[in-house]
C-alpha cells in the first residue's frame, strides 16, 4: 500500500476491485482505531478530479481527518486515471489516461458503492450506520452529482471547487481534437503532455443531457452543500453559481472561503495543512454531522 498520509490515530486499509474491462480500481478505506461505545458510523466516499488521484496532495490528510470525526472513509482511483499505486505525482500508464472517459468514472464509482453496500471493503469490526455521502473535488465534485442522481444510497453530497459542465472546450479546439483525434493537455505539476482520446469528447456529447450537472442539481432531493476558495482560477464563483441557480428543490448552500484557490492552498506533495483546508474540513464535518 503506498499512500502519502497516515495518522496514528486511523487505521487504513487497502483494497483492489475489476470492473468489467478487467481493469483496477484501487482505493483505501480509513477508520477510527478508537470508537465511542461501539458507534455505528456513516461511509464518506471521496471522488477525486481531473489529473488528480486518490493520494493527491490534500486527499490523504481530508480522509484521516473525517475519519478522526467518526467517519469511514472511502477514496480510490478511476480505473482509467492513469495511475498506480507507486506513482511519484506523475502519470504511469498514458495510454490508460487517454482512454478515461466520464462514463466509465461513473461505472466504476458504481462498483466500489456496491462493494461498500456488499460490505466486501468494509473493515468487520466497524459498524456502518447505512448513511453514504458523496465528496467530490473539482471534476470529482461533478461526479458525485451525477452518482447521487443515479443511486439513492447516496444522503448527502459536498462539492469542492465543482465544475458546472463537462463541456470545458471551445469549439475550434473540439474540431482539432476530432481532426488530430487526442486533445493534449499539460500536467502543470509535473509538466509531463498527455493526451485524450476523442473518446472521452464523444462520451460526454453522447450523453450531454445525461451528464448535465445543472439537471442534476435540478433533480436532487438530497442536501448538498458547495465549498469554494474565493480566488479559484479554475472552476470560479460562477461556476457553482450556475449550479445553484438550477437548484429547483433549494437544497444547496454554498460557503466561500477567502483569499484561496482551487485546492484550498494544499499541494503535491502534500506540504502540511491550511487554514482554508481547516474550513473545508470543519464545514464537511458539521454537514455530515460527524
Amino acid at each position: 500500500m503506498n499512500i502519502t498520509y497516515q495518522h496514528p490515530d486511523v487505521e487504513c486499509t487497502d483494497f483492489t476491485l475489476y470492473n468489467s474491462n478487467n481493469d483496477a480500481i484501487t482505493g483505501n478505506v480509513r477508520f477510527p482505531k478508537q470508537m465511542q461505545n461501539n458507534s455505528a458510523l456513516p461511509v464518506v466516499v471521496v471522488l477525486h478530479g481531473f489529473k488528480a488521484f486518490k493520494d493527491w496532495g490534500f486527499f490523504g490528510y481530508l480522509c484521516a481527518e473525517l475519519a478522526l470525526r467518526g467517519a469511514i472513509v472511502v477514496n480510490f482511483n478511476y480505473s482509467l486515471n492513469g495511475f498506480d499505486e507507486h506513482s511519484d505525482g506523475s502519470v504511469t500508464n498514458t495510454e490508460k489516461f487517454a482512454r478515461n472517459t466520464i462514463t466509465q468514472e461513473l461505472l466504476d464509482s458504481e462498483i466500489v458503492l456496491t462493494a461498500i453496500t456488499n460490505k466486501t471493503i468494509l473493515p468487520n469490526h466497524i459498524t456502518w450506520n447505512n448513511n453514504i455521502y458523496a465528496l467530490g473535488h473539482s471534476r470529482g465534485a461533478g461526479l458525485a452529482l451525477l452518482t447521487a442522481v443515479r443511486n439513492q444510497r447516496i444522503s448527502k453530497a459536498v462539492l469542492l471547487a465543482p465544475v458546472s459542465t463537462y463541456n470545458r472546450h471551445t469549439a475550434r479546439q473540439q474540431q482539432q481534437w476530432r481532426e488530430r483525434g487526442y486533445f493534449e493537455v499539460l500536467n502543470t505539476r509535473t509538466n509531463e503532455l498527455l493526451r485524450q482520446n476523442v473518446s472521452y469528447l464523444n462520451d460526454i456529447e453522447q450523453h450531454a443531457q445525461e451528464y448535465s450537472l445543472t439537471a442534476a442539481i435540478a433533480s436532487l432531493t438530497i442536501p448538498v452543500r458547495i465549498i469554494v476558495g474565493e480566488q479559484d482560477m479554475t472552476t470560479p464563483l460562477r461556476e457553482s453559481d450556475q449550479l445553484i441557480q438550477h437548484d429547483t428543490n433549494t437544497i444547496t448552500s454554498r460557503i466561500t472561503i477567502p483569499k484561496t484557490g482551487h485546492t484550498f492552498g494544499a499541494v503535491h506533495p502534500f506540504a502540511g495543512t491550511t487554514e482554508a483546508l481547516e474550513t473545508v474540513i470543519t464545514e464537511t464535518s458539521l454537514f455530515f454531522e460527524l
